[in-house]
């Protein structure tokens, strides 16, 4: 596979600890991060701005004095900050997250900074603000394309939905077996289905999302066509792995994986879902993306989202989430 579906490969290990899940994804994803400073990499809970927690660093091939900058900017961090970037941006560069003079101002009050001039970071969260943080600190400012930009976005996506699945689900791999909604094999088979995967028009969703991840995983040269292919989920439902068992033969465990948003009165669930997501950053196509529905379909769903709430624009919309889940959070 190309070094991008080993990406997304690595966040769906789900029968391994947190530390080595990270260690396991850092290591594909650090030779497109890596700029010669290492990589550092933490979870963290951000419920709200005001209500941030992490856990401790981990390190690779970071120099002490980096190791020293990374938890003294953990120190540092602040609701303001939290809200900036935590919760606004699943992935890019801190300078186009805070602004370069915003930046440097940030850098200075952790001086020296120890020739760090930017960061790119993949920001793996869900909208209860469960998250993942992976950084490559830079020592100029970050110039990353087009393209490789959306790479890393749909990454991040499946990075989150890997981490939410892991949180889920038992360790075991009889128990993961036994967790699934449905079970198909290579060829199409369905072997199992229950509950919402036990309907017609389901199973075939499910079963059109396994022939795609197999192509995916045969278009060696054409990665970003190959990324599109595989969605973090399907339906807005599912999360789909492929394991072998002991005897060698090769399946697909879907797990039920929508992310949880809070209860509303006045949206339904996939409405608030998709408002949920635009509070976090995402662009329609990146919601589209990580919940497994089209475009069209998240567009529907935003402007049903914004008339029953009576709102004229993406923002308001996205400011009335936020305010409705931070005070739900307070509460």
């Amino acid at each position: 596979m190309t070094l991008w579906l080993n990406m997304i490969a690595a966040a769906y290990r789900v029968d391994i600890d947190d530390a080595a899940w990270l260690d396991g994804v850092v290591d594909v994803v650090r030779p497109k991060l890596d700029d010669g400073l290492g990589v550092y990499a933490f979870f963290y809970q951000a419920p709200s701005p005001s209500q941030y927690s992490q856990s401790a660093i981990r390190f690779y091939g970071c120099s002490p004095e980096v190791e020293s900058f990374a938890v003294r900017a953990g120190e540092l961090t602040t609701p303001e900050i939290v809200r900036d970037i935590l919760l606004s941006h699943p992935f890019g560069t801190t300078s186009d997250a805070l602004g370069r003079r915003r930046l440097s101002t940030e850098l200075s009050s952790m001086a020296p900074p120890h020739g760090i001039a930017d960061s790119v970071g993949l920001n793996a969260i869900d909208p209860l603000g469960n998250g993942c943080i992976i950084t490559g600190p830079r020592r100029t400012m970050a110039r990353l394309g087009r393209g490789e930009r959306s790479l890393f976005r749909m990454v991040t996506a499946h990075l989150a939905a890997g981490h939410r699945l892991r949180r889920g689900l038992a360790r075991t791999l009889q128990a993961q077996i036994d967790s699934a909604e449905a079970i198909i094999e290579p060829g199409g088979a369905v072997q199992h289905a229950v509950g919402a995967a036990e309907p017609a028009g389901a199973r075939a969703a499910l079963v059109r999302a396994t022939a795609r991840l197999d192509r995916a995983r045969r278009r060696e040269t054409d990665s970003r066509n190959a990324v599109e292919l595989w969605t973090a989920l399907v339906s807005g439902r599912w999360s789909i792995v492929d394991r072998f068992d002991t005897d060698g033969r090769r399946f697909f465990l879907a797990w039920r994986n929508d992310p949880a948003v809070p209860t509303s009165r006045e949206l339904t669930p996939r409405e608030l879902q998709v408002a949920s997501y635009a509070a976090l950053g995402h662009s329609n196509k990146l919601i589209a993306y990580s919940l497994g529905l089209s475009e069209s379909t998240v567009a529907t769903h935003l402007t049903t989202a914004r008339t029953k709430l009576g709102l004229r624009t993406r923002l308001e919309l996205i400011e009335l989430v936020r305010a409705i889940r931070w005070r739900d959070v307070a509460g």
